[in-house]
């Protein structure tokens, strides 16, 4: 007898397993659409019968066979689970979430509470965009007596759910991104400074960026900065997470901007973290992985978890030197991968960024995304950019490289650092030679200017995606604040701390209202280039002189030339205009020609460049004379620019006869382009 009953309590068991399981999706755990059917069924009878009440919401996830395809069904399904998860945690009370099939569910909620359920598809809403995604809904209200069937009421949430569909895409075709990159400000901050608005009035930081409709902020992270003493210990991981607890406190959009290296990464460094120097290669794969998702991890339990993830910061070049260098790019794939990888398992709803420099050159970018994705490179959801106009070519070859990104990755492309001066400074970064090929002068007015037509450029180029965005590189720097020539003057605020009229760029674009009429027209117009009187006396002296130097232009290709390369990647050769210079990696090159001066007096020696820059790129004209005084060098910093061939000269140098004069240029560079027409060497 105990053994029957034992039998019997047993059968029971596995029968309410076996009742439990066919009832539960087995992926996301809710009640599956079988259960639902008899269920709902039911309620509806019951309404028909005793006047009971209820509400339904019929919702779907936007977009969700793009995103099954474009990443694959591991990571559609990790996303069904969380959309299933947000849905059954924020249910009112006594409610039901069910799987009704696909990317489809049904929320079942008792109760003539209208504002209940509005409340609660609001909540679900919130949290779904904070992460990038979104869903589309129907929701019916159930009347005693109207005689429909729960055929009928689906029906109905269907038209409503596909209505909601269509104003999304509507609304996320206008979604533009107004960012800032603002990681400088607890240093800035801690060195005591002040801003006002544009009235002389003091404001806090964010309330500052709200007023001026800056909804996203960029921080970029140091793995140990501590290891630098420059670095004052700043963008660490303990200073990200208190700056992320204050943005999503102002519920802004968060991108973090991974740099792996312990200070400064860009296209001239990208050094290794101190902890991971002597590790091997697979080693260094693990350590990329583990300390993405720590960090995202940390960010992701305080609740203040990025909703982009840049993968390494302007990584043209390579990161992680020298395992991940360019043009080894299985190995950066490799790296690039695993911080893809701790993103996507842990916060599969944020978007996963590669950032490059060189904005206005298409031919550079494809060239490293055909390469990354050839080398196994994961699938990413957007392409970031930086673009200073000083740097980084016109504002036709941003628009044109911005509309080619789109059209052949079919990605949406952010221009995630930017910045315009708003005046000149002596020596370091903003040169009247410099800013000759940005276009416009440096000036408050042309700051605002330059920034609108980024902006516009930006707007009408993501057209096909919807989205984009702009990001002013450290837009909070003061002049005298203790950190330089580039925050003294590449700020948003004056000298009393005042914000400026670049500001104002900041606002939602209107297609039928632009801020730049005719923008083709208006900035081929910028670039038109006015002989200097110093140009004139330079050109006059050259032409007038003999040039010592043997083959300056090149004629007969370089045998008269002396050259050194750091790298076998350097490509050179005679082209129609002069000596052309490219590598696909970080590079030093020097050419030099010598000669003996048979006469005392002034000289002049000049060179014809043309060439691209970014950050990083070093290059100069240098003389060295050897004569009864000595040996002496002198030397010009070369501010490179793609407009035209601009003449950088040493002038009125001192030589006795009988001295030994070496001519040259010399490269520290990431991976640019650059032309020498010719080399001069003239009496004066």
């Amino acid at each position: 007898m105990a053994l029957v009953l034992i039998v019997e309590i047993r059968l029971e068991e596995q029968y309410r397993l076996l009742e439990t399981i066919s009832s539960k999706d087995p992926l996301t755990g809710l009640i599956n659409r079988r259960s639902m059917d008899h269920s709902l069924l039911e309620a509806v009878e019951q309404s028909k019968k005793s006047g009971l009440v209820f509400s339904v919401i019929l919702g779907d996830i936007d977009d969700f066979k793009r995103v099954n395809d474009t990443y694959g069904h591991k990571y559609g399904d990790n996303l069904l689970k969380t959309v299933a998860g947000v849905l059954d945690e924020q249910k009112p009370s006594g409610s039901t979430v069910y799987r009704f099939g696909g990317d489809e569910f049904i929320v079942f909620i008792p109760g003539e509470d209208h504002v209940l359920t509005e409340k609660y598809i609001e909540r679900v809403y919130d949290i779904m965009e904070q992460h990038n995604m979104y869903i589309s809904h129907g929701i019916i209200y159930t009347k005693p007596g109207s005689g429909k069937s729960f055929d009928d009421y689906l029906v109905i949430a269907d038209k409503q759910m596909y209505s909601f569909k269509q104003h999304h895409k509507k609304e996320r075709k206008s979604s533009f991104l107004k960012g800032v990159d603002i990681s400088s400000i607890p240093q800035l901050i801690d060195n005591g400074i002040h801003i006002k608005d544009k009235d002389g009035n003091e404001n806090r930081v964010f309330e500052l960026l709200k007023a001026n409709n800056i909804d996203s902020v960029r921080l970029r992270i140091w793995n140990e900065p501590g290891n630098v003493p420059e670095s004052g210990g700043y963008c660490s991981r303990a200073y990200v997470l208190e700056m992320a607890h204050v943005i999503k406190k102002y519920n802004m959009n968060f991108m973090l901007d991974f740099h792996y290296s312990d200070y400064w990464a860009d296209p001239g460094q990208q050094n290794k973290p101190k902890a991971w120097n002597e590790l091997s290669f697979e080693e260094l794969k693990a350590a990329v992985y583990k300390y993405t998702h720590d960090v995202l991890y940390r960010l992701k339990i305080m609740d203040c978890a990025p909703d982009m993830v840049q993968i390494g910061n302007e990584i043209r070049s390579g990161m992680l030197f020298p395992d991940g260098a360019v043009p080894n790019f299985e190995n950066l794939a490799e790296l690039v991968n695993e911080g893809i990888r701790a993103t996507r398992e842990l916060l599969p709803e944020a978007q996963v960024m590669i950032h490059l420099d060189q904005g206005g050159r298409f031919d550079c970018l494809k060239l490293w995304f055909d390469a990354m994705f050839e080398a196994g490179m994961q699938p990413i959801d957007a392409i970031g950019i930086s673009y200073y106009p000083f740097w980084h070519g016109t504002y036709m070859d941003l628009k044109y490289t911005m509309g080619r990104l789109i059209q052949t990755y079919e990605l949406p492309v952010y221009i995630v650092e930017t910045a315009y001066p708003w005046r000149y400074c002596e020596g370091e970064h903003i040169s009247a030679e410099l800013m000759e090929s940005a276009g416009l002068k440096a000036g408050k007015e042309e700051q605002k200017k330059a920034l609108e037509i980024i902006m516009q450029i930006a707007a009408e180029a993501s057209k096909a995606t919807g989205k984009t965005g702009v990001y002013y590189w450290e837009p909070v720097g003061v002049p005298d604040c203790g950190f330089g020539s580039w925050f003294a003057n590449m700020g948003m605020f004056d000298t009393d701390g005042r914000a400026l009229c670049g500001w104002e760029a900041f606002r939602d674009f209107d297609s039928q209202k632009p801020p730049i009429d005719e923008l083709d027209k208006c900035i081929e117009s910028l670039y038109e280039y006015e002989e200097s009187k110093e140009d004139r006396r330079i050109a006059q002296l050259l032409e007038k002189g003999d040039n010592l130097l043997s083959d300056s232009d090149f004629a007969n290709g370089c045998d008269e030339w002396q050259i050194d390369t750091s790298s076998s990647e350097v490509k050179y050769n005679k082209t129609e205009d002069g000596l052309f210079i490219s590598s696909d990696a970080n590079f030093d090159f020097i050419i030099s020609q010598t000669v003996d001066i048979a006469q005392t007096g002034k000289y002049m020696a000049a060179v014809d460049y043309r060439g691209t820059n970014t950050t990083g790129v070093e290059v100069s004209l240098f003389v060295t004379v050897s004569d009864e005084n000595g040996v002496h060098t002198y030397s010009e910093e070369i501010f490179p620019a793609d407009i035209r061939f601009v003449t950088h000269v040493v002038d009125n140098i001192e030589i006795k006869k009988n001295a030994k004069v070496t001519v040259g240029l010399k490269m520290h560079t990431p991976p640019v382009f650059a032309k020498i027409k010719r080399f001069s060497l003239v009496v004066i």
